[in-house]
C-alpha cells in the first residue's frame, strides 16, 4: 500500500533553499521507502523507475484534465480559468486522442531529425554570436545572456516571430510558467491569466497576418491548416502558445544545468574535449541527472489496481521523473554525472504517444550551445554564492548561473580541427533576421 505523505508538505520541502538547491536526496529517500506515496487531493505518486516507465508508455492512460474527477487538483487547473481562457483548448501536451494526435501531426514534420539537422549550422551561428557579446567580460551570467536567449532565437525563427519580442516572450513565459507551482500565490495566478490572453493576442494577430501574408514558418504553415479546416483559430493559437513557452523553456533549463553540471565535473569537460563524440550521451546524463520537468501525471480513465492500490475513474497518478531517473536499480552509481555513461534510457521525455514531440530540436540545441561555449570560453569558473534555482518543484533548473573567467589557455583542438575550420561560422550572413 502507498506510504503517506502529504503533497503540500512534499512540495513545501522541496520549495526550500535546500530542496530547491538538492532535491535528490528527498527523492531518494520516498524511492527507498517505498515505489507509491499518497498525495492528498493530487493522486499517489510513483517513484521507481520500473513504475515510472510502464506508465508513461501505457497508452490507456490519460493526461487532459477533462479526464480527471470534478474537483480534484488538475480539474482545478482548468476550471479556475476565466471563460476567454477556458474556451482556448488546453496545451499539446494536456490533450488526449484524437485531438492530440491530429495537432500533433499538423506541426511533427517542423520537429523533425531532419528539419533539426538542417537547423544546425543556424544553431551553431547564433551560439557565436551570443558569446561574441561575453568574449570580452570578465564575468556574466550565463542564463541571462546565453541559455535563455539561445532556445528562444530558435523557438522564434521555427514559429516566424520577430526577435525583437523575445524579451516580453520571456516575461510571459515566466508568468504562465508560475501558475503550475501547486503552491502558487493568486498574485502568480492573476500574472499567468494576463500573459497567456497577452500571448493569445500576440498570436491572433500573427495568424491574421499570415492568412494574407504567408511565409515559410510554422505560424503560416498552421494558418494554411486552418484554411484547410483541418485545426481552429483557437487550436491554432493554443499551439502557437504552447510551442512558445515549451519550446524555449525548458532547453533554458537543460542548457544551464549542462554547463553547471560540467563546471562541477571539470574532469568530465576534459574528456568531452578530447572525445566529441561523446557530446550526444553528456545531454542524456544530463537530462538524466537534472530532468527540467522532475514531475509528469496521468489519469486513470476507468478502474484499475496498481501498487495494491484501487484507482477509480478520474483519479490522478504523480510520476517522479527525477527519483526514477537515479533508480539504482536501473543505473549504477545513479547520482554520478558520466558522460560515458551508456543505455541512457531515462524517462524525461515523457513516454509513448506523449513522448516529447521537441526531443530531438532539445538535444541538439543542448549540444551544439553548450559545445559551442566551453571552446569559445575554456577557462570559467563558479562565482561564490552566484548560482539559484528556480523555486518550483515542478521544474528544475538554474535562474541565476554566475561565471568569471580567467586567463586564456591553450585549446587543444580535436581530431587535427584547426581555429579556422570552427570558426567557419564569422564568414555565414546574419540568420537573426
Amino acid at each position: 500500500m502507498p506510504e503517506q505523505c502529504p503533497m503540500r508538505a512534499l512540495m513545501r520541502l522541496l520549495s526550500t533553499r535546500a530542496g530547491l538547491d538538492d532535491p535528490h536526496p528527498i527523492y531518494a529517500a520516498l524511492r527507498e521507502a517505498a515505489p507509491m506515496h499518497e498525495l492528498p487531493h493530487f493522486g499517489p505518486g510513483l517513484t521507481r523507475y520500473a513504475d515510472v516507465r510502464a506508465v508513461l508508455f501505457d497508452r490507456d492512460l490519460r493526461v487532459s484534465s477533462q479526464a480527471a474527477k470534478p474537483g480534484s487538483a488538475r480539474a482545478d487547473i482548468a476550471a479556475k480559468l476565466p471563460p476567454d481562457l477556458q474556451a482556448l483548448p488546453p496545451p499539446l501536451f494536456l490533450q488526449d486522442d484524437p485531438a492530440h494526435k491530429r495537432l500533433r501531426r499538423l506541426i511533427a514534420s517542423a520537429f523533425s531529425q531532419r528539419a533539426v539537422d538542417a537547423l544546425a549550422g543556424r544553431m551553431e551561428a547564433i551560439a557565436h554570436m551570443l558569446l561574441d557579446a561575453l568574449e570580452d567580460r570578465e564575468a556574466f551570467d550565463a542564463i541571462e545572456h546565453f541559455a535563455v536567449p539561445f532556445p528562444a532565437l530558435i523557438i522564434a525563427h521555427i514559429l516566424g516571430v520577430r526577435a525583437g519580442r523575445l524579451g516580453q516572450f520571456r516575461i510571459w513565459s515566466e508568468a504562465v510558467i508560475a501558475e503550475l507551482h501547486p503552491l502558487a500565490s493568486p498574485v502568480e495566478r492573476e500574472g499567468a491569466i494576463s500573459a497567456h490572453r497577452a500571448l493569445a493576442h500576440f498570436f491572433r494577430g500573427e495568424l491574421a497576418e499570415r492568412r494574407h501574408s504567408p511565409c515559410e514558418d510554422l505560424i503560416s504553415e498552421l494558418a494554411r491548416a486552418e484554411g484547410r479546416s483541418e485545426l481552429s483559430e483557437e487550436e491554432a493559437v493554443s499551439l502557437c502558445v504552447n510551442l512558445l513557452v515549451a519550446g524555449h523553456f525548458t532547453t533554458t533549463d537543460l542548457i544551464g544545468s549542462l554547463i553547471y553540471l560540467l563546471l562541477k565535473h571539470p574532469e568530465q569537460r576534459r574528456l568531452l574535449a578530447r572525445q566529441p563524440a561523446l557530446w550526444p550521451q553528456a545531454v542524456d546524463e544530463a537530462l538524466r541527472i537534472e530532468p527540467p520537468t522532475p514531475l509528469l501525471a496521468r489519469v486513470f480513465p476507468k478502474a484499475a489496481q496498481l501498487c495494491g492500490r484501487a484507482f477509480e475513474q478520474g483519479d490522478n497518478l504523480n510520476l517522479f521523473v527525477a527519483a526514477a531517473n537515479r533508480d539504482p536499480r536501473v543505473f549504477p552509481d545513479p547520482d554520478c554525472f558520466d558522460v560515458t555513461r551508456n543505455d541512457i534510457d531515462h524517462v524525461s521525455f515523457g513516454g509513448g504517444a506523449h513522448y516529447c514531440l521537441g526531443a530531438p530540436l532539445a538535444r541538439a540545441e543542448a549540444e551544439i550551445a553548450v559545445r559551442v561555449f566551453f571552446e569559445r570560453l575554456p577557462r570559467l569558473s563558479l562565482i561564490e554564492r552566484g548560482l539559484a534555482w528556480r523555486r518550483s518543484p515542478n521544474f528544475r533548473g538554474l535562474s541565476r548561473l554566475e561565471l568569471k573567467q580567467g586567463p586564456p589557455e591553450r585549446v587543444e583542438w580535436p581530431d587535427g580541427a584547426t581555429p579556422d575550420q570552427t570558426n567557419q561560422w564569422r564568414s555565414m550572413p546574419c540568420l537573426l533576421e
